[in-house]
């Protein structure tokens, strides 16, 4: 099924939530709606609705997760840089300067 409102998607999910928890179970092995392998197969719908409410927010949150990656990574290059470049310059500095008297 094919939605683009989010009140659709979010009836949309909500409903097959419902199924999951109340539909028709389809199973060659089940003879009552207590039994084990009913049960069983509910539980693996209703897990099945779960992994695709959870799989949008989970691929989001790992892009977040290597973008932040990646902002340390370059943070901790730029401070680097900076101890170096303060480093250089105050011995390099230092060295630079020559005496003006002992010049002519």
């Amino acid at each position: 099924m094919f939605v683009t409102d989010s009140s659709s998607i979010e009836a949309a999910t909500l409903w097959d939530l419902c199924s999951a928890l109340w539909g028709v179970v389809v199973a060659d092995d089940i003879v009552s709606e207590t039994s084990y392998p009913c049960q069983l197969a509910r539980r693996e719908a209703v897990s099945r609705w779960l992994t695709s409410c959870a799989v949008g927010n989970i691929n989001t949150e790992i892009q977040l997760a290597d973008m932040k990656a990646v902002c340390v990574f370059v943070l901790y290059f730029v401070i680097l840089a900076l101890r170096l470049f303060c480093i250089h310059m105050l011995v390099f500095d230092t060295v630079s300067y020559v005496d003006s008297s002992e010049t002519t």
